[in-house]
């Protein structure tokens, strides 16, 4: 069951990445995995720039589904024009086994949380909703 992603003034266009999104496949090469506070911050980094190839990286298969990287490249230019996650900052974080709720604030005050989950030993976004 695919996700939909509630966030206020955005919602079309992240529930059109849920239902058509582009996979879940990072390719980080650092020595260890990477923190759910760092997948977060590297997915909303991604969204801030309107880097879709970055966001769908960060995504989990279930939230992101089966579709091209072009939906996801198209998505995030629209989202990025919204400025409102530029210098994202975790500001709350609770892990629970292998899920995980990440707080993350931008610089304009709008706070989003994103749950996270282990998928393969990695941490990837599993949904994020405007707080």
């Amino acid at each position: 069951m695919k996700r939909l992603v509630v966030a206020t003034g955005i919602t079309a266009a992240l529930i059109a990445i849920g239902a058509t999104g582009c996979g879940g496949d990072s390719s980080d090469t650092s020595s260890g995995p990477a923190s759910p506070e760092d997948v977060a911050l590297s997915y909303w980094n991604a969204y801030a720039e309107g880097d879709g190839a970055g966001m769908c990286d960060e995504m989990s298969a279930d939230f992101f589904g089966t579709a091209g990287a072009d939906s996801c490249a198209q998505t995030a230019a629209v989202l990025a024009e919204r400025g409102d996650m530029d210098s994202p900052e975790v500001t709350d974080s609770q892990v629970n086994g292998e899920t995980a709720k990440v707080t993350v604030t931008g610089s304009q005050g709008v706070t989003y949380v994103t749950d996270m989950l282990q998928e393969d030993g990695e941490w990837r976004v599993d949904n994020a909703q405007q707080k």
